[in-house]
């Protein structure tokens, strides 16, 4: 028959339903093994007025956004049989932290590799993002890169609020004084209003400074604030990366509007006071622009290389153009140190030079090295603060930020540190390689910066009761935590999630580790694959722990912390460029 004589089905005419299929590593539907979109099994968010409690579940803990909640409908096993997941029976496996059903029949997955185990629905960062508040730009693809989404968080955009405010305040006191003839306004305006935010910014990613941002977040749990405050804190101080890209372009205005003073102030004449002008706000828009989420996540060490020796370039060419400024307007010396461009621009130069000054240098032989079959722990002889991060070079050039972990005592050997590095890119897969073979690295020069700006974990100490999931080599920098919980106080329940602890990881690691009754190692090579996002909201749940905080690889950590935040559980996870 013809395509034209065929009968058009009914109106009321669907396709056949496909059998759905069950996860035999993570043991729950998941929309991929799906043919169509499921329509009830989803979650749902729900803006609840405050009176219709009767359908939530009383264990649920209450959601951080207020009057939002999470709720969930069972999903069936099969459209067409009234027998459904949660009629089956379950039973506690030992040894396993998970529900298995008892039906001996377990589909194949279409992707059994899936680690997180959630469904499309739940796994989706749409309906986290709309909790998280998060601004969402799609940039289609391109001759220089793939096509890429760009989430700008709440928290990340309330740094921009002070600033925009502030701006507002010194344009309108520019714009009645930029006329005034007098030579001490040009400098006012130069060091205020264009040096001042290069200043701030430079302030904002100072170790020191962070240090002390994070003190004063530890002090809100003792100043009584709620735990709703708490994580709001928490998540300004890991997002303070939106101050210092706000002080970035908010220099970048400042100084073209400088530049464009400073040439008519010349009478439109091009010369070594107006060039040095126009210089630096073209470079900082190829800072700026460098530094956009779309080319720094492809290009990130392009990015570092572009960051770092630009602004190097950038501070000559503000040195030198306040010295020309200051010998055209300023009479004697003196004056000119104490004009505020040039206070502003030592300290940048402070900010800037003694960070590599003060750097650790140290050959391979005089390092302590452990290595395993997928991880080297390399054990340097100087003292590091818990809950820290440090930058590692070989070459002085190409620097890698690792977490650092301090060690016990020793009456013999001192302070010591270690850094767990994992074979994950072509350069920590190099070291790894090499360190297996003795003596290859014994001329191998390493440089570490020797003050160790804070990490994401420092807000453990806000929380009385903490769960953590680490994944691979993020179990590193928590072991200070678990072995002095009592100490500090902390309540903490952990698991390690990684392939076969024993081999691939230093075995000094896992013996702190095993024998602690607060830290489960689970091994994926002996046990199945864990569903990560239902066992961390379970592990949570189970513990009473008032926050979650999640070390792992940037993928992992966004979907498990997307699933946990939406059961109303304050999460911390690993910040990458923020």
């Amino acid at each position: 028959m013809s395509d034209n004589k065929r009968k058009a089905p009914p109106s009321a005419w669907r396709p056949p339903r496909i059998p759905k299929r069950v996860s035999s590593t993570s043991l729950l539907i998941r929309a991929s093994d799906y043919d169509e979109e499921p329509k009830n099994d989803d979650v749902r968010l729900q803006i609840s007025d405050g009176n219709d409690n009767n359908d939530m579940n009383a264990s649920e803990a209450t959601p951080l956004l207020a009057n939002i909640r999470v709720s969930k409908t069972s999903p069936n096993m099969n459209g067409s049989d009234p027998t459904s997941l949660r009629d089956n029976k379950m039973v506690k496996m030992p040894g396993q932290d998970y529900h298995v059903p008892q039906s001996p029949k377990v589909a194949k997955l279409k992707n059994s590799r899936s680690a997180t185990g959630a469904r499309k629905e739940i796994d989706s960062i749409k309906l986290a993002d709309e909790i998280r508040g998060a601004l969402i730009f799609h940039i289609p693809a391109n001759c220089c890169c793939k096509d890429y989404t760009v989430r700008i968080y709440l928290h990340y955009w309330i740094w921009q609020i002070p600033v925009l405010i502030t701006n507002i305040i010194l344009f309108c006191i520019w714009n009645t004084t930029h006329n005034n003839p007098n030579p001490a306004i040009a400098l006012t305006e130069v060091g205020f209003l264009a040096v001042g935010p290069v200043f701030l910014s430079a302030l904002v990613r100072d170790k020191i400074f962070l240090w002390g941002v994070y003190w004063a977040v530890k002090k809100t749990l003792f100043l009584g604030c709620t735990r709703y405050a708490r994580y709001h804190i928490s998540r300004l101080a890991d997002c303070i990366g939106g101050l210092h890209s706000s002080l970035g372009v908010t220099a970048l205005v400042w100084n073209i509007i400088y530049a464009i003073g400073a040439f008519i102030r010349e009478g439109y004449e091009i010369n070594m006071r107006s060039g040095t002008a126009w210089c630096l706000p073209f470079l900082l828009i190829i800072i700026c622009l460098s530094a956009l989420p779309c080319l720094r996540h492809h290009f990130h060490n392009s990015f570092e290389i572009v960051h770092r020796y630009l602004n190097w370039l950038a501070l000559c060419l503000l040195i030198t153009h306040v010295v020309l400024v200051n010998i055209h307007q300023v009479a004697t010396v003196q004056e000119a140190l104490q004009n505020s461009p040039s206070i502003f621009t030592m300290f940048i130069i402070v900010l800037t030079v003694y960070p590599w000054v003060i750097l650790h240098r140290i050959k391979g032989r005089n390092i302590e090295i452990i290595s395993a079959n997928a991880s080297t722990a390399f054990i340097f002889p100087w003292w590091a603060p818990m809950g820290a991060v440090c930058k590692l070079s070989t070459d002085f050039v190409e620097f890698h930020i690792m977490g650092i972990t301090p060690l016990p005592y020793d009456e013999q050997k001192g302070h010591r540190c270690f850094v767990l590095m994992k074979s994950l890119g072509d350069w920590t897969s190099s070291l790894n390689d090499r360190a297996k073979v003795p003596g290859l690295l014994d001329d191998t020069t390493f440089y570490m910066t020797r003050i160790k700006p804070p990490n994401f974990t420092q807000g453990l100490f806000n929380w009385n009761r903490v769960f953590v999931l680490t994944t691979g080599a993020g179990i590193a920098p928590l072991i200070p935590y678990v072995l002095n919980s009592e100490y500090l106080k902390i309540d903490i329940s952990l698991v390690w999630v990684a392939r076969d602890h024993a081999n691939n990881y230093p075995k000094f690691i896992v013996d702190i580790l095993d024998p602690l009754e607060n830290v489960l190692l689970y091994d994926t090579t002996k046990m199945p694959r864990p569903n990560l996002c239902t066992m961390t909201v379970e592990k949570a749940r189970e513990f009473d722990a008032e926050a979650v905080f999640i070390v792992s690889n940037p993928k992992m950590a966004y979907h498990v912390s997307n699933y946990v935040i939406k059961h109303g559980i304050p999460v911390f996870a690993s910040n990458f460029d923020v």
